[in-house]
């Protein structure tokens, strides 16, 4: 019986894992671009000037971040047989 379990929630359970590490890796990753942007903001005397070029690339890193996820659960999902 609980191998009959396992063959019918492994699935969901390793989609569930990979979601998380994509979670977490999207989490991360705007947690760099964050403190990349404070610190490049601080040091900069001019800080207007910057903060504008810093947004436009904070923005890049966000969207770059969703595209990588998006594939990556892509091919986490045909492994365990979902289609999204």
């Amino acid at each position: 019986m609980g191998s009959v379990l396992m063959f019918i929630f492994a699935p969901l359970l390793v989609t569930v894992t990979h979601i998380d590490a994509l979670v977490l890796f999207q989490s991360f990753g705007i947690a760099v671009a964050l403190v990349l942007m404070i610190l490049v903001i601080s040091r900069h005397p001019d800080t207007e000037a910057i903060s504008v070029h810093v947004r436009d690339v904070f923005t890049a890193i966000i969207s770059l971040l969703n595209a990588v996820s998006h594939v990556l659960l892509r091919v986490f999902a045909t492994r365990v047989g979902l289609r999204l």
